[in-house]
């Protein structure tokens, strides 16, 4: 997946050096869209209930909270735009049905607003998996293509992050970790194995080319291995796809 992207990043490159001058001066662009989700009201503090959507044709934009009723129930990612659970009590589907917040999206001095909606149901415990096994340093391996060093972390829901480094995007100049975030759902109670879902993650590395990936596969924890069956898009559109094996380093 990495040496792909790689070779995707290069080619773009090349076509932008062929197709501007040196003249040419973009102007910077912010977009975003207005985003609505639901989660239940057994979160807890920390957990991730959604992610504000926002790009710009000059790399990685900054989120911020202009507002949020009621007060106090979020904070945001400041680069990824991840609404993150701050007071857990406050996410009452009979007080609080509906949830609603301003985002400011930014790059530079140009910002975009999205309107944010979540809401709120009744809900079941979260997921209970033992990520220990996958917590710190991680190796992920795509066949046929040279190892890299990634690092979990995760909650007590069964949502694992994992960040890795992508050598062959800082030899184009992008220095931006890819965030991989897992949700890791037991095949039944107290089960040591399940599936693994991720779905319409961002690779943020190609500025004028927004790219996302879906994956599906599963885990074991006794042998401490996750299985990703990938597919990359460009807006939309399958590119390629492959198969990851993430394991404890």
């Amino acid at each position: 997946m990495m040496k792909y992207l790689s070779f995707l990043i290069t080619c773009i490159l090349i076509a932008t050096l062929i197709s501007c001058s040196e003249e040419e001066i973009k102007p910077t662009v912010v977009s975003t869209e207005d985003y609505s989700a639901e989660t239940f009201s057994t979160v807890m503090v920390g957990d991730t209930v959604g992610v504000v959507p926002g790009t710009s044709n000059k790399g990685t934009v900054a989120y911020t909270i202009l507002s949020q009723t009621p007060q106090g129930a979020f904070t945001i990612g400041e680069s990824y735009g991840e609404l993150i659970v701050a007071d857990a009590s406050a996410f009452d589907p009979v007080a609080n049905p509906e949830m609603n917040l301003m985002v400011e999206v930014r790059k530079e001095d140009v910002s975009k607003t999205s309107n944010v909606t979540i809401s709120v149901v009744e809900g079941a415990a979260c997921p209970q998996v033992d990520l220990s096994p996958w917590m710190g340093n991680l190796s992920v391996v795509e066949e046929g293509f040279d190892v890299l060093e990634g690092v979990g972390s995760g909650d007590e829901c069964g949502i694992l992050v994992v960040s890795v480094l992508d050598p062959f995007a800082v030899d184009v100049g992008c220095d931006q970790e890819t965030m991989m975030t897992l949700q890791l759902q037991p095949s039944s109670e107290g089960e040591n194995n399940g599936t693994v879902t991720a779905e319409n993650q961002r690779y943020d590395c190609l500025v004028d080319t927004p790219l996302e990936f879906d994956a599906t596969g599963s885990y074991d924890i006794d042998s401490g291995i996750i299985t990703l069956d990938y597919v990359l898009y460009q807006e939309g559109n399958e590119l390629y796809g492959g198969i990851l094996t993430i394991t404890k380093n």
